[in-house]
Formats: structure tokens, sequence, C-alpha cells
């Protein structure tokens, strides 16, 4: 389903591990913490379960069998409401869910005597080709679908929802049958198309499969020139003029537009991270996911990543990334819609309001602007005790009622899905109106009917207002200014988009607008100059550079991005001059401009300023990509008077500017700084990797300081970059008596690339008994295949401890070298018998899906082993369990994979909160069938090197030179490109189907109760 929809479901070790209304049960004596876990999945039992904002109630409108699985929703301009119905959702993951052979629906629910309930349902399209659909958007009559890899227009002229004809608005976008493919349209008040595609999306084409360029001139590809990941577009309604608004996005669900123009949209985090965010769109702004240059993922070491995780996943330090406006925590946002009526409580008026299935709940995000930006806080409005309630989409109908479309699962997103035969949609409105379903009466044979569905806070009703007075040119006019003199905020600046588009005098409106009282107002208005009058944008933004509103300044410095003539340059220096240093939203936003020319904005600003050493100053040195920034940057770092603090901010300024001159800039500041260490730190992670290995001099000074930064992840990456071998006995010696095991493990696998394994069998014989076993236990997690070979010989050694043994099987099981040794062992017979017990149960979580799928029987032929069966999920989950032996079930079989409140090895997804996520029968589902919920960005992959290595695990990040591949035993692996000779994706789990099987059914109930318990802290 949505934004993530890919939550956490896959588990790895885990694997990543009806009712009209609440007066039809009676509320007064039944609750919902009453029934069984059977009634508690009923339709006509689902309101029970709902906690509402004070003064709203809830109303059933639709529920199964009436319709199933709804990924998103529209309402059109008769209050009937559309549905995206994914009954064939991932079907290659889900082969015990029998497909739909004639495909997906597109339904249509109408509630026929208006008292909140729908009535029937009308299957308007059903095709393979839309199969999870992802998004609808239903305008006139035409309907948008969002289907990777297409984008159909369904047309229907005769309004007899049948429609006539498919056609394709735009094509070959990947991320098919994704959650995070290509999302749902909506229509803007300029009377263009918004819609946005996660990061599986990648590209997109026209109808004719053509690559399309955006208004700079780029190809639209997610290749790093320069855009990346999740993208937001914003295009004519014929799909011309395709503008990517926003990019570096990891999967963004959906996005709103307000009357105003603005753009909000929510983005999910990498699974576990608690750093899912809300983000207000400054256009053609980078929102950092990735490494905006080298496309690292964001766990990659870099000089100044921030040291709280969910800031550090959107490298929120680096220069040239767009703030958040609010960061949620964990969570697998869903639909979102910008709330324009008046049913609802005032609070909710003009507020974002969004769906959000992680955590059963429907929430507003309070706005309210912060310099040339925005910041918010959460209200809810519906909240839910049932697991299964999935909000995934909401609408805004006619009335203003808010309509909530759930997709009702034990489980949401990833590749997972439960239950095939549910789903509902909810009307939510004050308590007084909750049987009321009355539509405004919409009268489009006139001109002044249509000005008053321009009021509208349905979006449909709207499309079709707005292309009558469009339409209709001057004769509109009359209409629109009647609208204008009602005085409302919203009506007035709806109408003045289409003034605005007036022959003639569609001008002189506009620029009214620019001196307007209203910042809201001006900010529209330079949009309007943009879109319907860019000859003359440059005339008018000269007389608004002393505007007293940062957020007005801000959107001047959007309008000058790409032009680069002197006149955009003047202008951009007035704006400048009122930046302050301390909003990153206006550093940010007046930045944009010198991304298309740095050398030319950056010298002009320089020549006009007596005093470069400011605030102001040292910020724009910061962002500015010009190559003429680099003796100013390194001016700052030698300044005495730049604050420690601030060192490694310029440092990673380094990283962005394309010159060859930045190394030996570089190397000049390492000879100058000889006895400080943090310069020595930076320098290293700053400098290229090749011209620090092709300048002696340069290697040599680091080689001489190194023991100053020892034990940093400085220090390792120096060693394995110059090949530092007078290092060896420092680095055996924090493996075999460091008691820091993430030094140990960086350490033994900087020591194995460095000297091999001579040296590592010649340290071991030389240890006493007590040290053996702690080191064997060390370096099998990263043993290559020569020393796992090594390590599997010694137990065949008579005289060693069997306590000892057993602790080599276990560490050579987290290892993918190990993990083939030990499967040679036990078919070549050489295994002791005492070992092939533990020796399997490694080998059925193996990296290797060879080995792995051959593991249940190896371990079945093993006397003693006892393999549970599968267990009936639905009975299974009606028993509770004791959580502290859970607590030991997951610390002796799970926490090799997953991270529980930092403990743990962080393979799969974090667990600290997957109670909030999952429910029992979810969690079950997770453990039993992993496969069917892996995590997106948890996928496996095989690569075989040329030089014949395997390795297996996912991956992490991938630049245009390297991949960076996270494996089981937590760390990871960087591998170029150019030394991969096959890569395969894995279509099963990195973990092995039946895991579950090693234990008892009390034990894994119990470790399910324990899951349970795993829950977001609330803070009273």
């Amino acid at each position: 389903m949505k934004t993530t929809l890919s939550l956490i479901i896959g588990l790895f070790c885990l694997q990543f591990i009806s009712c009209n209304s609440a007066d039809d049960a009676d509320s007064d004596t039944l609750q919902y913490e009453d029934l069984d876990e059977e009634a508690k999945h009923l339709a006509e039992n689902a309101l029970l379960s709902f906690k509402l904002r004070e003064g709203l109630a809830a109303t059933q409108f639709a529920a199964e069998p009436m319709m199933i699985n709804p990924t998103n929703m529209d309402i059109d301009s008769r209050g009937r409401v559309w549905i995206c119905e994914a009954r064939n959702y991932r079907l290659p993951y889900n082969p015990n869910h029998q497909p739909r052979s004639a495909g997906d629906r597109i339904l249509i629910l109408e509630d026929l005597d208006r008292d909140g309930v729908a009535d029937t349902a009308k299957v308007f399209y059903q095709g393979n080709d839309i199969n999870a659909a992802l998004g609808i958007a239903v305008l006139g009559d035409r309907v948008i679908v969002s289907a990777s890899p297409n984008v159909f227009i369904f047309y229907d002229k005769d309004q007899n929802d049948v429609p006539e004809r498919k056609d394709t608005l735009f094509t070959s976008i990947k991320g098919i049958d994704d959650d995070h493919g290509i999302h749902a349209f909506t229509f803007g008040p300029d009377g263009r198309l918004y819609f946005n595609f996660g990061n599986a999306g990648y590209q997109i084409r026209d109808k004719h499969g053509n690559p399309v360029k955006d208004r700079f001139g780029r190809t639209i590809e997610g290749n790093g020139q320069p855009y990346r990941q999740g993208m937001a577009f914003r295009c004519d309604i014929d799909g011309s003029n395709l503008e990517v608004l926003g990019y570096n996005f990891r999967n963004i669900y959906e996005l709103c537009v307000d009357s105003y123009g603005n753009i909000f949209q929510s983005d999910n985090d990498d699974d576990g991270n608690k750093g899912v965010r809300i983000n207000y769109i400054v256009e053609y702004g980078n929102y950092g996911y990735q490494d905006q240059i080298t496309g690292a993922g964001w766990r990659e070491r870099r000089v100044g990543m921030h040291e709280e995780i969910p800031m550090r996943h959107w490298h929120q330090n680096d220069p040239g990334v767009i703030p958040n406006m609010l960061m949620t925590g964990a969570g697998s946002p869903a639909g979102i819609a910008f709330y324009e009526g008046t049913m609802l409580p005032q609070m909710f008026h003009q507020q974002i309001i969004h769906a959000e299935p992680g955590h059963q709940v429907v929430r507003a995000y309070i706005t309210e602007k912060s310099g040339a930006g925005y910041k918010a806080r959460i209200e809810n409005i519906m909240e839910s005790e049932d697991k299964w309630f999935r909000p995934s989409d909401v609408c805004i109908a006619p009335d203003g009622s808010l309509f909530v479309s759930d997709w009702h699962d034990a489980v949401v997103g990833g590749n997972g899905m439960d239950d095939i035969e549910r789903g509902r949609v909810y009307r939510i409105t004050p308590e007084d109106q909750k049987s009321n379903f009355s539509l405004p009466p919409l009268d489009l044979t006139t001109l002044d009917g249509a000005a008053q569905g321009l009021k509208s806070p349905n979006q449909a009703t709207r499309f079709l207002a707005w292309n009558k007075l469009h339409d209709a040119g001057l004769s509109a006019e009359p209409a629109l200014l009647k609208l204008l003199d009602e005085g409302s905020y919203l009506t007035s600046i709806r109408s003045l988009w289409l003034l605005a588009q007036l022959p003639q005098k569609g001008l002189d409106y506009t620029t009214k607008l620019l001196v307007n009282q209203n910042e809201d107002f001006r900010i529209s208005g330079i949009r309007m100059l943009r879109a319907y009058h860019p000859e003359h944008l440059l005339e008018n933004l000269r007389t608004m550079t002393n505007d007293p509103s940062p957020q007005v300044r801000r959107e001047i410095a959007i309008a000058l991005t790409g032009i680069c003539s002197e006149e955009a340059i003047n202008i951009w220096l007035q704006l400048v001059s009122r930046v302050d240093p301390g909003d990153r939203w206006a550093l940010e936003s007046v930045s944009l401009p010198t991304d298309h020319c740095p050398d030319s904005y950056f010298s002009a600003w320089l020549s006009g300023v007596d005093d470069w050493k400011t605030p102001l100053g040292k910020a724009l040195i910061w962002r500015i990509r010009s190559a003429q920034v680099l003796p100013y940057l390194r001016k700052v770092i030698d300044d005495d008077t730049t604050d420690q603090s601030e060192l490694a901010r310029f440092f990673r300024a380094f990283h962005f500017v394309d010159s060859p001159d930045k190394n030996d800039i570089l190397a000049e500041i390492l000879a100058s700084s000889p006895n400080d260490t943090l310069i020595l730190k930076y320098v290293l992670l700053s400098l290229d990797p090749i011209y620090l290995q092709n300048h002696r001099q340069v290697a040599k000074q680091v080689a001489d300081r190194i023991k100053r930064i020892e034990g940093s992840a400085e220090w390792f990456y120096a060693i394995d970059i110059l090949k530092l071998r007078d290092q060896s006995e420092t680095l055996w010696n924090m493996i075999v008596n460091n008691d820091n095991p993430d030094l140990k493990k960086q350490a033994a696998s900087t020591l194995f690339k460095l000297v091999g394994l001579d040296f590592f069998q010649t340290k071991l014989e030389k240890l006493e008994p007590a040290d053996y076993e702690k080191v064997v236990a060390f370096i099998g997690n990263n043993a290559d295949y020569r020393m796992a070979k090594f390590l599997a010989e010694e137990l065949e050694e008579t005289d060693l401890e069997f306590s000892v043994k057993r602790r080599i099987v276990d560490a050579l099981g987290n290892s993918g070298a190990g993990q083939r040794v030990l499967y040679e062992s036990i078919k070549a017979g050489k295994l002791p018998e005492d070992l092939k017990l533990p020796a399997a149960v490694k080998l059925l979580n193996c990296w290797n899906s060879e080995i792995r799928n051959e593991a249940p029987s190896i371990l079945a032929s093993i006397p003693g082993a006892d393999l549970g069966q599968e267990p009936d999920i639905f009975s299974i989950s009606r028993k509770s369990g004791d959580i502290n032996n859970g607590k030991e079930v997951f610390q002796s079989h799970c926490s090799t994979c997953h991270q529980v409140n930092g403990s743990g090895i962080r393979f799969g997804p974090d667990l600290s909160e997957i109670g909030d996520k999952l429910s029992r029968r979810g969690l079950y589902q997770a453990i039993i069938y992993p496969s069917a919920g892996v995590s997106f960005g948890y996928e496996g992959v095989n690569l075989t090197l040329h030089n014949g290595t395997v390795y297996q695990g996912y991956i992490e990040s991938k630049t245009d030179e390297a991949i960076l591949l996270r494996t089981q035993s937590g760390q990871t692996v960087d591998i170029r490109l150019v030394d991969i000779k096959e890569q395969e994706q894995l279509q099963q789990s990195l973990m092995t189907e039946g895991l579950f099987r090693v234990f008892s059914e009390q034990e894994l109930v119990d470790l399910v109760t324990y899951l349970e318990t795993l829950r977001k802290e609330v803070t009273l």
C-alpha cells in the first residue's frame, strides 16, 4: 500500500522477522476490548475501536464485501467515492492468495439516499494493467489512474460510468507492483497537475516511451544528474511542460496543494530509523535521502554527519538540502489532503490531513510559518485500538466531510498482504451531521454558478468549475470579480488564479497581487507571474527585493532559478543582502539560482562586499558550489576565530565543489596543521582516495600522525587506503584486548584485508586458551574463505574444549564464507556429530540461497532435531505468552539480525517499535512467511566478483563507482562495481522460510508476546 506501505514487515530473522454508525452497537455496554479476536475484525464492530476528536463522529460508509483492499480514493462532484481496489497486490510474494484473473478494479461507491452510507458499488474499469494501482484522480470526463509503469487516462465523455477509451499520459516508470512507484495526481489552483513517485520510480517517459526533459533541458531520470530517488512533479493537464519540483525523497506517497500553490507531502524513512518526515516543497529543492553528488546512502561515514539518526537519514547537515518541516518518528505514511472546508472544527481549517497506517491514526499537521519555511505540530483526528485499521487515504467530499479509506489488514506494505477479503471506507463529520450527506448545489450552466462551484472544498468540483470559467475567457471576468468581492481569502485567491490568465488583462491582475498587503497573495502573484507571464518576470521581481516577508523573498529566489543573466544576478544580490544566515530555509532558497551558474553568482557577490567574513558570507561560502569558494573555505578553516564545532561543516562543503584544485587545498590544510587531530580526520574523509594514494608526501604526513587518531573510523580508513602494515600489531592487540565489540570487529575486518591468513594463524597459535576462545568468536564473524577453512579444521582437534568449538560454529555461522564451510563440512561428513545441530540451525539463515533452501532437510536428517509444524495463525494468535521468555528467544535467535533499542546486530530493520506497527497476526505472518513482507531497501542480492568471491546481503547504498553491501554480521563491505562479475536479485527473503520451526510453539507465542510490547515511548 502506501508510502511505505513498505513498513517493516520483512522482519528478516523474524523475518526481519456493518454498521452505519456507533449507535448501531450498544456502546454503553459493549466495549472493543470485550470482543474476541475474530469479532474485533468484523465490520459491524469496527466503529467500537475508534477514538475521535471531541465533537466528531465516524460512520462506516462502505465495507466488505462491497469493496476490499483500497489503496487510494477520490470523491467526485456528486459525492461518489472512487476506489482503487487492489486484490492482486504483489501476487508473486503471496502464492497462497488466489488471483483475480480479470485484474484489479476501479469502483464507484454511491450513497443514493444521502444517509452517509453507500448503497451501490459499480465497476468503472477492471484489468490486470491496473493491478495494485496506487492513485486515482477524477477530473470531469477523465479519470487518471496511476499504476507503474503507466499513468492511464480513462475518458468517459457521456458520463455513463463506462470509459469509451483509455490513453497513456506517462509510461516506463519503474516500481511495478511496488509501493514506491507512481502515486496519485492532484489538480492545482493554477490548472496544472501535481503528482509524485517513490524511489523505485527512477524515470518517467512520455506516452510513446520517449525521455522527458525538464524546463532546464535535463532528462528526468534518477541518475544523479542531478535527480535521484523519489521525485515530485508538476505538468500541464495534457502532460506537457513537466517539471521536477523536488527530488531525493525515499517514498513519498501522495502530495497535496493548497489554494495558494503551496505543496506538502510525507516521506517514509528506511524502516526502523524513526525518520518519517513531512515536507514543504521548495521548488527545485534536493531533499537529501542520498548524498546528492555520489549517491551514497545516509549510513555511510561522512564529515559532519548528524549525531541523531533521523536527521542523519536525510543529510540535514549537507549544503544544498532543504530542511524538514516536521519529523514524526517511525511510521508508514500514506494518503494526504489539504483541508479547505468548514465542516470540521476550526483548528483543522486550511491544514494538512494525513493517513498513517503504521500507527492506525488519521491526523492533522497544524502548520505555521517559520522564517522562509514552515514548522508544524500533530493533532490527531481519528485513531483506533484495532491493529488492523490501516488508513490508506483521506479525501474531502463536496460538503466538507472527511473520508478515510481503510486497507484493513494485519500487515501493511512491503510484499505482504495477510487478508484479501476486507476493506472499509469511513466518513468523519461533526456529531450532529453524521447521518446527513447532502451536497451543495453546483450549477455549471452559468458562469456565476461555476464561480460558486470554485468555492468547493472538493477537488473534483473545483476542477469542473475552474475549466468552465477558464474556457469562457474574458466572459468569466464579471463572475470572478463577484467572487473576489465576497472577501474570503480562499475564494479570492482561487478567482485570481483565473483572472491572472485572462487575455489582455491577466498581467494587470497579477502585478496588483505583487503589492497586496497579504504576503500569501504576493507569493501567489509571483507564482502566477512565472506560470502565465514569464516574459515580465524580472522587471517585476526587481521591485520586490526589499519585501519584508522572508517567505516572499524565498519565492523570488525560486523564480530566478535557471536564469543566469546579469539582471537576474543583480536582483539576487539584493535578495542576498536580506538573508538571515540562521534561517536555513532562506539560505537554501536563495542559493537555488546559484546551482545553475555558481561562478557568475559567487563572483558578483564577492566583488560587491567589503567584508566576506560575516556570518552571511561564511554561510554563502559553505553553500555555493563554485570553485572560487575553495580558497575562502580554507581561510575560514585556518581562521583561529572559527569555532571547532563549525569545522566539519566547512570541510563537508569541499565534497560539493567540482574542481581539481580541492585536493591540493585540502593537502595544504593538512600540512599547515601538523598537530590538529580534528583537521587530520576531516582531511582524510574529504580527500579523494586516489589522490591520497598517488601523493606520497601527503600519505607520509598521514602515516606520521596516524597514532593520534587510533581507533577512530578515520584511522581504519587510512590504514585500509594506504595499506599501513606497520599498524598490524596495533590492530591485533585491539582484537585481543579491547572491550568494544564494534572496534574488535572493525579491527578484524581491516586486519584480514591488510595481512591475510598467515598472520592470523601465527598469532592464534600463541594465544592462551581463554584468549583463543574470545578471538575466534570475533574473527569468525568476519572470516574470508581461507580463514573459515582454518577455523573449521580447528573443530576436528580432539583437545579443544566443546564450548570453544560451539563458539567457533556460532562465529562461522555469522559470515558468508563461514556458512559455506559449515555446509561443506556437514556434506563431507567431517563435522563432529555434536556440532551438526547448531551448525544446521545457522544454515537456516544462510546468506547463500542454495544452502539456505537445503538447510531444513539437513536439519530434519539430524537425530534429535525437533522441527515444529507450521501453526495455524488464526488459532495461535488467540494465545498469550511470557514476555521475559520471549525476550530470551529474541536474544537467542533474532538479535543476530535486528536491534531493539540499540542492542543487537543491525542487519534487518530496527524492531524497537514493531509493536506499534504490526498486529499480533501480522507478527506471526512476518515470522512464518518472511518472504511475503520484505521491507523496501532490504531485498537480498548475491554479488559474485571476478575473483570468485561471493557476497550476499542487501545494498545499503550505491554510487557510480561502488556498492556498499550490508552483510549479516552487521558489517558493510565496499565493493567496486568493476570488480562485480554478476549481480543476482534474490526473490526470497534473506531468511529462509521455516526458521520458526526451531522454536517450540510456546516459544513462538512468547516471542510474539514480547514483540507486541516493543512500542514507542509515550511522554506525558
